[in-house]
């Protein structure tokens, strides 16, 4: 069967598929060209920023019109949370019912939003559509590395979707994006603030290069991030290490390499101490190992990147009114000005302050639970 996919939205996610897609239909052996439809409003911007163009119909006509005439056998949801519910009550419902007063197939529907999760969307549109959420892995390379091996997409499927032989389809789209761990939808938004609290390191080592540049020494930001890298070598256990070469121990001075050991320590510490404190469904070692691969693939980055680069990544990812953006906001509210201190007596060889470590490792869990408790926000509205 030829498949036909429609994608909701021309932003990052849609961009972001076009290695997923090559992949899919160079493994179903059908053409890609003429089968792959992307709608929004600026389908422009996609098409400068990726090479899809050549290879997806992009458009910017009403969506029914679109799925009515492309007959979709797969829809996908890229738009932002603040407009998916909109579209589905206003457009997926009447569409899928159509379709289903025709004894016409219902396409499979996989959302690349955090909210509303898969149930919600279940019980608009009906238990008999294979219905999937999915939170990818958006890190598949960093200047030309290959990252893959740390990457992890989580998946939360509806029955219908667990028991359809057309899960293999999905499987096969994120094999490029790194392995993928099949989540409730609740476990997902758990773990997910995992990967928010790591992502907000980017943050947390701006801080530390500003109090080591604030205190007179002449260390780049990758230079830090190298260190943060080498701080996580224990890491390394869990997964074949992509980045051997960016684990550097000769790059700070003593005090603040072990500064930077500390953060990292703590850090992690903050971050897998919410996941334990929630009721997870999967294996302690399951839990640790998947807020591993997040902290490890959301900081190392930090090592190569600029960073105008590494803001416009957070700009990407972020939505307004979302789950990272209000883990920065949480990081410049509460972390910021205390690790700045810490950080620049590290770097003029004066000691830390006593207890330092045990609040920041307090604040970190807290950064998590902040993220989490805006996730919970976002699925109930």
């Amino acid at each position: 069967m030829q498949e036909n996919i429609v994608i909701l939205g021309t932003g990052f996610i849609a961009g972001y598929l076009n290695r997923g897609l090559h992949y899919l239909f160079s493994e179903l052996r059908q053409p890609m060209v003429g089968n792959v439809c992307a709608i929004g409003k600026h389908p422009e911007k996609l098409a400068s920023r990726t090479n899809i163009l050549k290879d997806c119909v992009l458009c910017t006509d009403p969506i029914d019109s679109v799925l009515f005439k492309f007959h979709p056998t797969i829809l996908i949801v890229a738009v932002p949370p603040t407009v998916a519910v909109d579209i589905a009550k206003t457009i997926l419902l009447p569409y899928y019912n159509t379709l289903r007063a025709a004894s016409q197939p219902l396409p499979d529907l996989y959302s690349f939003t955090p909210t509303p999760d898969e149930n919600w969307y279940a019980n608009l549109l009906g238990n008999d559509v294979s219905i999937v959420k999915i939170l990818p892995n958006i890190f598949t390379d960093v200047h030309g590395i290959d990252i893959t091996s740390v990457g992890i997409n989580t998946i939360s499927p509806t029955p219908a979707f667990k028991h359809s032989n057309r899960r293999v389809l999905l499987d096969i789209l994120l094999t490029p994006y790194g392995k993928t761990v099949s989540l409730s939808a609740s476990q997902a938004l758990i773990f997910l603030a995992g990967k928010i609290t790591s992502h907000v390191c980017c943050e947390a080592c701006f801080c530390i290069h500003e109090a080591a540049q604030k205190a007179g020494l002449s260390v780049t930001l990758n230079d830090i991030g190298k260190a943060f890298q080498y701080a996580q070598r224990s890491f390394t256990k869990f997964f074949d290490d992509p980045v051997p070469s960016l684990r550097r121990n000769d790059l700070l001075p003593s005090a603040l390499l072990e500064f930077m050991q500390h953060f990292s320590d703590t850090w992690f510490g903050g971050l897998h101490d919410f996941t334990t404190s929630m009721p997870v469904c999967v294996s302690d070692e399951e839990a640790l190992s998947l807020d591993v691969y997040s902290y490890a693939l959301n900081t190392i980055a930090i090592a190569v990147k600029t960073k105008e680069e590494l803001k416009q990544d957070t700009k990407n990812a972020a939505t307004k009114g979302g789950i990272l953006e209000r883990g920065v906001e949480y990081f410049y509210e509460v972390i910021e000005s205390e690790l700045g201190n810490q950080a620049f007596s590290a770097a003029c060889d004066h000691p830390i302050s006593s207890g330092y470590w045990e609040t920041l490792r307090s604040q970190v869990c807290s950064l998590s639970r902040e993220a989490y408790e805006r996730s919970l926000h976002l699925t109930s509205h």
